[in-house]
């Protein structure tokens, strides 16, 4: 399987809506989705309070890598996106995150957490 296309499928906003269910709304500020220096806005429902997020897309090198930063008021959270193709209908991704907090500066990492989604 091609993973050029998976990872356009693994940001397709209504991928991203299948396992963030609170992801309200997602709006474009600069440059072009998915691609290095791009910049949008996402808006999640948690637990009755407005949660916004900007992406900044960091490094993207296809076919199986792509690497963003998440800010809000919370803190600061790198995420590196790992692709591998399983067979022709299933995808493998790992993620890997450093998270650093606003309010106590408090660093946590989580590495190799994965998911497996439709190649399509």
């Amino acid at each position: 399987a091609e993973l050029v296309n998976h990872i356009a499928v693994a940001l397709d906003p209504q991928q991203r809506r299948n396992w963030q269910p609170t992801l309200e709304s997602i709006e474009q500020r600069s440059g072009s989705p998915g691609r290095p220096g791009a910049v949008a806005e996402f808006v999640y429902a948690e637990n009755g309070r407005r949660l916004v997020m900007q992406e900044t897309v960091m490094e993207r090198r296809e076919p199986d890598f792509i690497a963003v930063n998440y800010t809000s008021s919370f803190g600061s959270t790198q995420v590196v996106n790992t692709f591998e193709a399983l067979d022709d209908e299933r995808v493998r991704r790992r993620i890997d995150s450093m998270t650093v907090s606003c309010t106590t500066s408090a660093r946590k990492y989580a590495s190799g957490a994965t998911s497996v989604f439709a190649a399509r």
